[in-house]
């Protein structure tokens, strides 16, 4: 039986609200709403490997139904040889009483008295023989009748599972299917943005209002892009020819990740941190940056007035501001960064990344 899988569950598609959406008053009415329907994504896409636990469930399943039926087969097979043990032993009483059968065809003399003593004699054994045999072909018949009836509710309760498993194999699959399809949508990344912007648009409310109605919102969002931050550097491990994700900390209390790119000449930063931050009017002029593989990209340069990455920090590093293309990664920590330190990269420790500082020249 193949194991394959799908269950149909609504797509949660966050559409990128942007900041025109939230005016004076409609931002915290909607934001309930909002983290509610984060929750659910995080919920249904993020936590706990989803897509893997479908599959792992159902194969489970899979794998009960066939121990259940070779259980239940071994068993009705002993049933059915110990009904052929009884079938021997019926069968050979009544091979006994048919020889006796035979022996009784030949009648003896009515006046040889011995002969017809010993004749009545071979009749009353051969009765008794006979109910003997009744007896246990009536025995084994309802034994028979009990192991039919049996064999017949094994293979009810068998296709009545099977059918059950079918059909919990085609929600799987159709579950299964639509996690890759929600993935293959790109409305990870969608998601993540909006998580992001969000992020932000509190953060710059709060500094306008002065006030802490934004506090528990501002939590949320932080604890939901920490999770998502694990999420990336777990998926990393994962991956046969995974990157390196760490944690860093941009200000003095920005929480973020990134991914370690040396072949990137800049940091690498998005455009909801830089709001997040506070620097948002801070930035340069266009710029072009060289990443990994060759690829360039253009963006607008930002200045990070601080950067902490495994304990060691760095200020006033040069970045570039770009989206993120990696759910969960804030960024890429290029060699802006990495250059002001001796770089070890060890994947048997944690963190994997560890800087020395370079000695003053």
């Amino acid at each position: 039986m193949k194991k394959i899988l799908s269950i149909i569950i609504a797509s949660l598609i966050i559409s990128g609200t942007s900041s025109a959406a939230f005016g004076e008053n409609s931002r915290l009415e909607n934001i309930d709403d909002r983290f509610l329907e984060y929750e659910k994504i995080m919920e249904r896409y993020f936590r706990g490997e989803p897509r893997e636990a479908a599959l792992t469930k159902i194969n489970r399943q899979i794998d009960e139904f066939n121990t259940w039926v070779t259980t239940g087969r071994k068993e009705l097979e002993v049933q059915r040889e110990k009904l052929n043990q009884e079938f021997k032993s019926t069968d050979t009483v009544r091979k006994q009483v048919d020889e006796l059968d035979e022996q009784l065809t030949r009648i003896p003399d009515p006046t040889d008295e011995k002969a017809v003593k010993a004749y009545y004699a071979l009749m009353s054994k051969r009765n008794a023989l006979l109910e003997k045999y009744n007896g246990l072909a009536r025995v084994y018949k309802e034994k028979e009748t009990t192991f039919n009836s049996a064999v017949r509710a094994f293979d009810s309760e068998a296709k009545s599972r099977q059918e059950k498993l079918e059909e919990q194999k085609q929600q799987t699959t159709a579950e299964v299917n639509s996690i890759d399809l929600w993935f293959k949508g790109k409305n990870d990344r969608a998601f993540f943005e909006d998580l992001n912007r969000t992020y932000a648009e509190l953060v710059e409310e709060k500094k306008q209002t002065g006030t802490s109605e934004q506090d528990v919102f501002i939590e949320k969002a932080k604890s939901l892009r920490h999770e998502l931050g694990e999420y990336a550097r777990l998926e990393q491990e994962k991956a046969e020819n995974g990157l390196i994700t760490v944690r860093a900390v941009l200000g003095t209390s920005l929480e973020s990740h990134f991914i370690v790119d040396t072949g990137a000449s800049l940091v690498t930063v998005t455009p909801e941190l830089v709001r997040i931050l506070g620097i948002a009017d801070q930035a340069g002029q266009e710029i072009e940056t060289s990443l990994a593989g060759g690829i360039t990209a253009k963006g607008y340069e930002i200045i990070i007035p601080k950067l902490t990455v495994s304990g060691q920090a760095a200020q006033n590093v040069q970045a570039i501001i770009l989206p993120s293309g990696t759910v969960g990664a804030d960024g890429l920590l290029g060699r802006s960064f990495l250059k002001q330190f001796i770089v070890h990269i060890d994947d048997e420790s944690e963190p994997k990344l560890l800087l020395e500082k370079r000695a003053k020249r």
